[in-house]
């Protein structure tokens, strides 16, 4: 009788297996797998597609990479810069020479070093013009002739510094002298100032010799000027002097003022006593 019953169960239950339902029971039991075997059997085409749009959107992303590779302007190699051209070592330049101007980048000329100039000495650039002034060879070793040292002057002259750019470089010449220790007790080694083109020299001045307009240090002044020497910044990093008839209101006449010296157009104009304005 169990017999019986077991082998009626076993029928029962390989008819039911026969049937719709087998399919339902199937897919319960493999649904995690055959879901992603169904999309990829019955969703053939769409997977299909799919790829193809994918392949599509590699085959864009390479020909993008083509667009910016090698050969593409924004990858391309700059030639090296001209003389007054901008640069950071020497292969940036056409010379193969980069002038160092400290905060300001360098510079490509024809020089970086007295040693590299035939005659003179090596002029600095002017990195503040645009574009930058490039380094030049003097053509001579004369007062006033750019140097880096004494070796690039005639005459026993001295190398002086003329001015300082801090972080930036030193601005020399050939001089008389480089301080008030190498002139007469008294006399004071006053500079002749060039801020256009970056050079000056300087010679042993007489006190109180120096008339309004002149250009005088007021770091080692003697009283080389006839009146006062008045400092004036120079592109807010070098102080330069010149003389000047008035230090404040009290040097000028009644009712005067002394209006302070300025820089205009590369000139030094100095102090001057002025009338006050016109009453309305």
């Amino acid at each position: 009788m169990r017999r019986w019953a077991g082998a009626c169960i076993g029928l029962w239950l390989l008819a039911c297996d026969g049937g719709g339902g087998s399919g339902d029971a199937a897919g319960t039991e493999m649904d995690p797998a055959t879901s992603g075997a169904t999309t990829g059997s019955q969703g053939e085409t769409s997977t299909g597609a799919s790829s193809s749009t994918g392949a599509a959107d590699v085959s864009s992303s390479s020909s993008g990479g083509d667009e910016t590779g090698p050969g593409a302007s924004t990858g391309a190699i700059a030639p090296p810069a001209e003389d007054g051209g901008p640069c950071v070592a020497p292969e940036d330049c056409a010379s193969g020479i980069c002038f160092p101007a400290g905060i300001l980048g360098g510079v490509c000329g024809p020089c970086g070093l007295d040693a590299d100039c035939d005659a003179g000495g090596c002029h600095p650039p002017n990195p503040f013009t645009r574009p930058a002034t490039p380094s030049t060879c003097e053509a001579d070793d004369g007062a006033g002739a750019a140097c880096m040292s004494a070796a690039a002057c005639g005459g026993g002259a001295s190398c002086a510094l003329i001015f300082d750019l801090p972080g930036i470089f030193e601005v020399r010449g050939c001089s008389d002298c480089e301080s008030n220790l190498d002139c007469a007790k008294g006399e004071t080694c006053s500079p002749t100032y060039d801020l256009i083109g970056l050079s000056g020299s300087r010679t042993c001045v007489p006190p109180m010799t120096l008339a309004d307009g002149e250009h005088c240090d007021p770091a080692s002044d003697q009283g080389a000027c006839m009146g006062f020497c008045r400092a004036v910044e120079f592109e807010g990093l070098a102080t330069v002097g010149v003389c000047s008839p008035c230090q404040g209101a009290g040097d000028c006449a009644k009712g005067q003022s002394c209006d302070p010296p300025a820089l205009i157009d590369g000139e030094l104009v100095p102090a001057a006593c002025v009338d006050p304005p016109p009453m309305e």
